[in-house]
Protein backbone atom coordinates (compact mmCIF):
# COMPACT_ATOMS: atom_id res chain seq x y z
CA UNK A 1 0.00 0.00 0.00
CA UNK A 2 2.60 2.40 1.00
CA UNK A 3 4.06 1.72 -3.09
CA UNK A 4 0.38 2.97 -4.11
CA UNK A 5 0.50 5.60 -1.76
CA UNK A 6 4.01 7.34 -2.68
CA UNK A 7 3.08 6.92 -7.03
CA UNK A 8 -0.21 9.07 -6.04
CA UNK A 9 1.99 11.42 -4.52
CA UNK A 10 4.21 11.49 -7.50
CA UNK A 11 1.63 12.13 -9.72
CA UNK A 12 -0.26 14.60 -7.87
CA UNK A 13 2.96 17.11 -7.65
CA UNK A 14 3.81 15.87 -10.99
CA UNK A 15 0.67 17.43 -12.14
CA UNK A 16 1.17 20.41 -9.56
CA UNK A 17 4.31 21.45 -11.39
CA UNK A 18 2.60 21.21 -14.96
CA UNK A 19 0.25 23.37 -13.96
CA UNK A 20 2.36 25.85 -12.09
CA UNK A 21 4.25 25.87 -15.58
CA UNK A 22 1.40 26.92 -17.34
CA UNK A 23 0.22 29.63 -15.42
CA UNK A 24 4.08 31.30 -15.29
CA UNK A 25 3.88 30.67 -19.42
CA UNK A 26 0.64 32.69 -19.56
CA UNK A 27 2.20 35.75 -16.99
CA UNK A 28 4.77 35.61 -18.97
CA UNK A 29 3.30 36.13 -22.34
CA UNK A 30 1.09 38.80 -20.48
CA UNK A 31 4.01 40.68 -18.87
CA UNK A 32 5.62 40.27 -22.22
CA UNK A 33 2.66 42.16 -23.97
CA UNK A 34 2.79 45.06 -20.91
CA UNK A 35 6.72 45.84 -21.35
CA UNK A 36 5.84 45.57 -25.35
CA UNK A 37 3.05 48.34 -25.16
CA UNK A 38 5.15 50.71 -22.90
CA UNK A 39 7.95 50.67 -25.02
CA UNK A 40 8.55 53.47 -27.28
CA UNK A 41 6.56 53.62 -30.29
CA UNK A 42 7.71 53.05 -33.35
CA UNK A 43 7.56 56.28 -35.83
CA UNK A 44 7.59 56.23 -39.21
CA UNK A 45 10.25 58.90 -40.21
CA UNK A 46 10.53 60.70 -43.79
CA UNK A 47 14.00 62.49 -44.98
CA UNK A 48 12.94 65.62 -46.49
CA UNK A 49 15.99 68.44 -47.94
CA UNK A 50 15.93 71.39 -45.21
CA UNK A 51 15.69 74.77 -46.98
CA UNK A 52 19.26 75.97 -45.25
CA UNK A 53 21.23 72.95 -46.28
CA UNK A 54 21.44 70.36 -49.05
CA UNK A 55 21.34 67.84 -46.57
CA UNK A 56 17.98 66.27 -45.36
CA UNK A 57 16.26 66.32 -42.19
CA UNK A 58 14.74 63.37 -40.34
CA UNK A 59 11.00 64.49 -39.45
CA UNK A 60 8.58 62.44 -37.84
CA UNK A 61 4.99 62.01 -39.83
CA UNK A 62 3.24 59.34 -37.60
CA UNK A 63 0.72 57.23 -39.58
CA UNK A 64 -2.79 58.38 -39.39
CA UNK A 65 -5.99 56.51 -39.65
CA UNK A 66 -7.87 56.64 -42.52
CA UNK A 67 -9.80 60.13 -42.90
CA UNK A 68 -13.45 61.04 -43.03
CA UNK A 69 -16.08 63.19 -41.79
CA UNK A 70 -16.59 61.50 -38.22
CA UNK A 71 -15.05 58.59 -37.18
CA UNK A 72 -16.11 56.03 -34.57
CA UNK A 73 -13.51 55.59 -32.17
CA UNK A 74 -12.90 53.40 -29.04
CA UNK A 75 -11.74 54.35 -25.88
CA UNK A 76 -9.70 51.44 -23.84
CA UNK A 77 -11.23 51.15 -20.88
CA UNK A 78 -9.30 48.53 -19.25
CA UNK A 79 -5.23 48.42 -18.94
CA UNK A 80 -3.60 45.47 -20.71
CA UNK A 81 -6.49 45.05 -23.39
CA UNK A 82 -4.69 42.78 -26.49
CA UNK A 83 -4.55 43.57 -29.15
CA UNK A 84 -4.27 41.48 -31.73
CA UNK A 85 -3.49 40.18 -35.40
CA UNK A 86 -6.42 38.04 -35.92
CA UNK A 87 -10.20 38.02 -34.38
CA UNK A 88 -9.51 35.52 -32.19
CA UNK A 89 -8.47 34.92 -28.73
CA UNK A 90 -5.81 32.60 -29.77
CA UNK A 91 -4.48 35.12 -32.29
CA UNK A 92 -0.87 36.56 -31.75
CA UNK A 93 -1.30 39.66 -29.51
CA UNK A 94 0.64 42.57 -30.93
CA UNK A 95 0.64 44.37 -27.74
CA UNK A 96 -1.74 45.44 -24.58
CA UNK A 97 -3.31 48.77 -25.14
CA UNK A 98 -2.99 51.04 -22.35
CA UNK A 99 -6.57 52.74 -20.75
CA UNK A 100 -7.62 55.46 -22.34
CA UNK A 101 -6.08 54.78 -25.54
CA UNK A 102 -8.00 55.40 -28.24
CA UNK A 103 -8.77 53.35 -31.97
CA UNK A 104 -10.34 54.06 -34.81
CA UNK A 105 -13.21 51.40 -35.46
CA UNK A 106 -12.85 50.18 -38.82
CA UNK A 107 -15.50 47.42 -38.85
CA UNK A 108 -17.38 44.83 -36.31
CA UNK A 109 -16.33 40.84 -37.33
CA UNK A 110 -18.61 38.90 -34.87
CA UNK A 111 -17.16 39.36 -31.37
CA UNK A 112 -14.45 41.35 -32.54
CA UNK A 113 -13.75 45.21 -33.84
CA UNK A 114 -11.01 45.61 -36.42
CA UNK A 115 -9.43 48.81 -35.28
CA UNK A 116 -6.27 50.70 -36.32
CA UNK A 117 -4.24 52.26 -33.69
CA UNK A 118 -2.41 55.82 -33.98
CA UNK A 119 0.51 54.00 -35.34
CA UNK A 120 -1.87 52.83 -38.05
CA UNK A 121 -1.66 49.28 -37.22
CA UNK A 122 -4.97 46.81 -38.12
CA UNK A 123 -5.80 44.73 -35.59
CA UNK A 124 -8.42 43.03 -33.53
CA UNK A 125 -9.69 43.92 -30.17
CA UNK A 126 -12.96 42.08 -28.16
CA UNK A 127 -16.14 44.03 -29.13
CA UNK A 128 -17.27 43.16 -25.50
CA UNK A 129 -18.80 46.83 -24.21
CA UNK A 130 -17.48 46.56 -20.60
CA UNK A 131 -13.44 47.08 -22.58
CA UNK A 132 -14.29 50.20 -24.95
CA UNK A 133 -16.27 53.10 -24.85
CA UNK A 134 -17.27 54.48 -28.29
CA UNK A 135 -17.20 58.11 -29.05
CA UNK A 136 -17.35 60.09 -32.34
CA UNK A 137 -14.39 62.39 -33.48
Amino acid sequence: MDARRFLKTVIGLVVLVGLLLLVLNWWGDYRAAQRASSSKRQIETTVTPSPQSSEGTATETPASPVESATKTVLVVQVPGLNFREEPSGTAKAYRGLKKGEKVVLLEQDGDWYKVEDVNGLVGYITANAAYTQKTQE
